[in-house]
């Protein structure tokens, strides 16, 4: 019975939607967005909630707005401007998703954001980009026996049984080598 739902969180988790982060968005000279949608507002509360707990301070404010992203599968976009952050989010996919893919979508995107976190799991240890989660068959390091990434930082976004499942190890695990902006 566990290793069905290993199976099962394996080839959920290979759905098709995925995170992107742009270093430099060359179509984005200027913030698209003033503050934080409201429809994002909670989610990002307890974000920065959990990031005092955690002792992070952040200075600087990321903006965020929701699009069609448009880009294959990606449904989330963290964009580095020259003196700005901004996400992204498609409008479709949070229009189709539940509240928890809603706040590991934006705690994943948040942590790209505002803590210059990679799609990693530890300290040297990337996943790699959603392409390469794909094509790996074989799951060793960087997951939970159950088959639950170890990470938020996963390039795809993590389903919402291992969310609920992880909630406590991915909300410490997305502050580790949090670089705050």
């Amino acid at each position: 019975m566990n290793s069905i739902r290993i199976i099962i969180n394996i080839v959920f988790l290979m759905i098709l939607v995925s995170c992107c982060t742009i270093t430099i968005d060359h179509n984005k000279l200027a913030p698209e967005y003033q503050g934080v949608d409201p429809k994002a507002e909670p989610y990002v509360n307890e974000f920065l909630s959990l990031a005092k707990i955690h002792n992070i301070v952040f200075i600087d404010k990321v903006t965020i707005g929701f699009k069609d992203i448009d880009q294959d599968s990606v449904i989330g976009l963290c964009n580095y401007g020259s003196y700005f952050r901004e996400i992204d989010l498609d409008i479709s996919y949070w229009n189709r998703s539940s509240k928890r893919s809603h706040m590991a979508l934006l705690f994943h995107e948040l942590s790209h954001c505002y803590c210059d976190r990679e799609h990693d799991y530890g300290d040297g240890k990337e996943y790699g980009d959603s392409e390469k989660v794909k094509k790996d068959t074989v799951k060793k390091e960087g997951y939970f026996e159950d088959g639950c990434p170890l990470s938020i930082m996963y390039p795809i976004i993590v389903n919402d049984d291992c969310f609920v499942s992880h909630y406590s190890e991915y909300t410490d695990e997305m502050f580790n080598r949090c670089k705050a902006y």
